[in-house]
């Protein structure tokens, strides 16, 4: 029996004079499977000048890939939930800890 992994994706547009802002919120799990269809939803609105920022307070996993892609692309969080706020966390943790000698 196979679980396929889903990724719900909504997006809320702002509009100001100057500037349109579009809100991606994400729900499910981020992982190698569906990181890449939301890498594609990010690259699709850069690619005609849209600020986009993410909402990932209904992320219910995220693996190291949705890591590479937070750190890659630097995209403002809105919201994070606490599976997301763990894995920065860890993230923050390795990038201050010395490097080991073995």
């Amino acid at each position: 029996m196979t679980c396929p992994d889903t990724l719900d994706i909504a997006v809320n547009t702002t509009i100001t004079r100057s500037t349109t802002i579009e809100v991606i919120a994400v729900s499910g799990e981020l992982d190698a499977v569906t990181v890449p269809i939301l890498q594609r939803e990010l690259e699709a609105r850069e690619t005609v000048g849209l600020v986009v920022q993410l909402d990932l307070s209904r992320v219910t996993f995220a693996s190291s890939a949705a890591l590479g892609l937070l750190g890659a692309h630097r995209y403002p969080l809105t919201a994070a939930s606490r599976a997301v706020m763990r894995l920065l966390e860890i993230q923050a943790r390795r990038r201050s800890s010395p490097p080991s000698d073995g």
